[in-house]
């Protein structure tokens, strides 16, 4: 979808809209039904001090990273975290116009009709 440059046309079809013009994260009221969404459970301004102590608020053990349009390595980045916790989310990393935005997530399947 991202490669044949139909992110705004599926956004419109499920009435989404994109986090950032340039980024293809969608966001919206309700997903559409048999996608993976994410619900946002904590979100703001990116650096690693920040998002280690809203990690260690949430508990979160285990953890996706998800990387638009900023020059992170997950997998580095999780190492110098080092999530401890009984909880499980996702981070989406991403930029919102030129500023570096962190959304702790939990990941979610949505029921296909």
């Amino acid at each position: 979808m991202v490669r044949a440059g139909l992110v705004r046309h599926y956004a419109a079809r499920h009435g989404l809209w994109q986090l950032d013009e340039h980024i293809a994260y969608l966001t919206g009221d309700a997903p559409p039904p048999g996608v993976r969404a994410f619900r946002v459970l904590d979100h703001g301004h990116y650096s690693e001090k920040t998002l280690r102590a809203t990690l260690r608020a949430h508990e979160v053990g285990r953890l996706e990273i998800l990387v638009r349009g900023l020059d992170v390595d997950p997998d580095a980045l999780r190492r110098r975290l080092k999530p401890r916790g009984p909880n499980e989310a996702t981070v989406v990393l991403t930029r919102l116009g030129r500023t570096p935005t962190a959304l702790l997530c939990k990941a979610e399947r949505t029921p296909t009709p």
